[in-house]
């Protein structure tokens, strides 16, 4: 039922996708991709922005009923998985790259200068 969702969103001619579920849909989406951008910051930088969203807000109008950040376990639970990623999440993300990303279809984004640098060239008037 989740694949066959997925495939139908990424089915169109225009469609943005966020990373998650790489194990169980990167296959239709990147398939389909005409650019995979892969926001890829230090760890610590991840995790550091965890821990300070988690001590601030408690609540977002964009969560979910029921779902509200600074509960400790998620927290704790969120940064062991930021600093497990290079060991865990990245070798599948960048062989399941590897297998469906053609030349140059990757923009890989590695730090906030390279982030900002891109968000500015999408605001600058074509020519």
């Amino acid at each position: 039922m989740f694949r066959r969702r997925v495939a139908r969103a990424v089915g169109g001619d225009a469609w943005v996708c966020e990373g998650n579920y790489a194990a169980k849909t990167f296959d239709l989406r990147l398939a389909r991709a005409d650019l995979t951008i892969w926001l890829d910051t230090p760890r610590l930088t991840c995790a550091a922005r965890v821990i300070r969203r988690s001590t601030g807000i408690k609540v977002r109008p964009d969560l979910p009923v029921g779902c509200k950040e600074g509960h400790l376990k998620n927290t704790i639970d969120l940064v062991r998985d930021i600093m497990q990623f290079d060991a865990v999440r990245r070798p599948r993300i960048e062989a399941e790259l590897a297998r469906w990303i053609t030349a140059g279809s990757v923009l890989h984004l590695k730090d906030r200068r390279q982030i900002a640098a891109f968000l500015t060239s999408l605001r600058r008037p074509a020519g």
